[in-house]
């Protein structure tokens, strides 16, 4: 039997949902996240925006149900755009969600050029700046070990 155990009923934590999240959150999102605490599997289907999976994300993170949060934090992370990697990075930064956080920061500091033509980073805090910065530096570091490699291996066979 696949089925989580809960110490409340999936009908009973439906209602507490519907109670606490009424205003703020869309039916969808309260039936995927009954469903995943029910039968412990999450439907991306029934979900039609990267938005409705942030709302999910923050109801895991407060529920502290952490295998849901990192499955959407991978469907976030395969939605990036370059018009939202900022907003999702400030996202991820705010609700702990590191594994999206580490993406989003690969994916603008491998975009830097974009980035920084487009004025898209503009709207981010001094300490997702920073952030920022450490990453891209990683990500230099990283690239020039990689080249300094390829470069002896290539003396060496010669």
């Amino acid at each position: 039997n696949s089925e989580l155990k809960m110490a409340i009923p999936g009908d009973l934590l439906e209602i507490i949902i519907d109670y606490l999240y009424t205003d703020n959150i869309s039916r969808n999102v309260k039936i995927s996240l009954v469903f995943f605490a029910y039968k412990n599997e999450f439907d991306i289907c029934r979900l039609v925006s990267v938005e409705q999976l942030c709302q999910i994300l923050v109801l895991a993170d407060q529920l502290l149900i952490e295998r849901l949060k990192e499955i959407c934090e991978f469907h976030i992370a395969n939605s990036i755009t370059f018009r939202d990697a900022s907003e999702l990075f400030q996202f991820s930064h705010a609700y702990n969600a590191d594994q999206l956080k580490a993406f989003v920061a690969q994916f603008i500091c491998r975009n830097m050029a974009t980035f920084l033509e487009g004025r898209l980073l503009d709207s981010l805090d001094n300490q997702l700046l920073a952030d920022l910065s450490k990453s891209y530096r990683r990500l230099l570091r990283h690239n020039c070990r990689i080249e300094l490699f390829q470069n002896e291996n290539f003396r060496f066979l010669a």
